[in-house]
Order: structure tokens, then sequence, then C-alpha cells
């Protein structure tokens, strides 16, 4: 009876071990939940520490600021220069306010200039800044500087990466299929591409053609066939003899409505053997008044 009573206990013992290493096992997942639920909230809080820091700085940048607003448009002209037609419109100003357009650029010829803004009752200053094609490219960056009394600042407005960008006309899209080399012949299938003004409109282009050169030359060319709505293509296969070492290129070339013929670099390969690498063309078209 003495055994029975021990068993019994011991039963008993073991049963209660079990039941507190359970309670123990869901206390500590609970408490790794709160813990993950704290480190969650943390770093939430800490986000919207810093959304609110940033709003503040920008609202606070916003502040300093006596530029409003600034647009602009392009154009070509007969003598074969960019105009940017500039407007910047101040949210505070004197009879005497004085504004200029600052642009630079880390092209070798052309680095910095700056033109004159005039301004009006409404505080809107505008200004043309022109650049000649036939010698400029590269990136272009504009400051406006305004003269208040004594008081001089100087605020950036914008940049491009390549006065390109401000062209009438400027590819957006492009897509083909291939290229191949089979049998010596190198081709590519169906190249199409969509043009767009600089507001990113779908933009119509007068004598559009597709040529494919090999190693600099001219080995294939064919008028493009219009899709809707600024769409080109090559309605076809584009191709030519190749062989190892060869350097094969696409380009696509037509004119804006002011004469400027543009050649667009597409897309380059290289042939080894039997296996096509591609290689970096060209970012920024060709300009031509030919």
């Amino acid at each position: 009876m003495e055994k029975n009573g021990r068993d019994w206990i011991k039963l008993l013992t073991l049963t209660l071990c079990a039941v507190l290493l359970f309670v123990n096992f869901q206390q500590g997942r609970r408490l790794e939940e709160l813990e993950r639920r704290v480190s969650d909230a943390q770093i939430a809080i800490m986000d919207d520490i810093r959304n609110m820091e940033s709003s503040v700085y920008r609202q606070m940048e916003e502040a300093n600021t006596l530029v409003r607003d600034w647009e602009y448009s392009t154009s070509v002209n007969e003598n074969r220069w960019l105009l940017v037609d500039l407007s910047v419109t101040l949210k505070e100003w004197q009879a005497d306010t004085v504004a200029e357009l600052l642009w630079s650029s880390g092209n070798a010829s052309m680095r910095e200039g700056y033109v004159p803004l005039l301004g009006d009752a409404a505080g809107r200053f505008r200004g043309t800044l022109e650049l000649p094609l036939s010698e400029f490219s590269g990136d272009l960056q504009f400051d406006v500087k305004i003269v208040n009394g004594e008081v001089q600042r100087r605020e950036r407005l914008g940049g491009w990466q390549d006065v390109a960008m401000l062209l009438p006309l400027q590819i957006s899209s492009s897509g083909y299929g291939g290229p191949e080399y089979q049998n010596g012949i190198f081709s590519v299938d169906n190249y199409c591409l969509y043009l767009i003004n600089r507001v990113g409109e779908f933009a119509a282009a007068e004598e559009p053609v597709f040529f494919l050169q090999r190693n600099g030359v001219t080995v294939w060319e064919a008028e493009a066939a219009a899709l809707e709505e600024g769409g080109y293509f090559t309605d076809g296969t584009a191709e030519a003899e190749g062989q190892a070492g060869d350097t094969m290129a696409m380009f696509f070339t037509c004119r804006d409505a002011s004469g400027l013929r543009y050649t667009f670099p597409l897309e380059s390969w290289e042939i080894a053997k039997d296996i096509i690498r591609n290689t970096a063309p060209a970012a920024s078209p060709i300009l031509s008044w030919d």
C-alpha cells in the first residue's frame, strides 16, 4: 500500500512538472510574441519620426525658397539652335528685383553661362536660353539667381543628364526579336520603337528609316513601317552576313518638323563564334541637317 502511494506521488509530480513545462513554454512563446510586437512598434515609431522629420525639413526648405514654381518649353530655330523658353514665378519680389538663369554643364566646350530674366507685375520672370546643337552635348543644370536690393539668393531649379532630353523627339521604348546568328547570317526580327516629345506625348516623325551596320558600314536599311501613336517597326527581318569579331549595330533615323535629323543608336552586338554579345551603344542621338 505504501509503495502504491509513492508511485502515485511520483506520477503526480511528473504530471505537475509537465504542466509547468507547458506553461513555461507557452509563456515563453507569449513573451517572444510580445517582444516581436514591441520591436515592430519601435520600428514603426522610428519610421513615423523619420517621415515627420523629412516632412518638416521639406516644409522648412520650401518656406525658405523664393521660387514658387517654374516651367519651360523647347523648340529648334532655323539657325539650328535649341531654344529653351523659361518662366520662373517668385513668392516674393520687389520693383527692383532682378533674376538671372544660371546654367552649367560638364561638357568640355561649354561650361556655364547666364540669361537675364525679365519680370512682370505678377512676379513671373521669363527668358530664353539658346544652345547651338552642332556644338553642345552632355548634361545641363539650371539655377536661378535672385537679387532683392542688397540680398542675393541662388536656388536650384533642376537639370537633365543629357541635353537630348530637351529635343522635340525622343525614344520612349523599343523591342525586337532575336538576334540570331546562323550559317554566317546575323538577323534581328521586327524591331519596334515609339517616339515621344519632351512632355511624354506620342510624336510622329518624317522620313523614318531603320538601318543595320557592320563594323561601321551600312549593310541593310529599310523604310520604317508606321504604327499608331508614334510607333515604327521594321516589318520583317534585318539581316546581313557576319563573322566572328564583327560588330553589328542597329540605328533609327528620322526628321522632326523643323528639319532636324536624328540618328538614334539602338542596339549593338559583337559576334563571337556562335555567341552574340550585347555591347553598349551611345545613349544620345546624332543630330544633323543634311
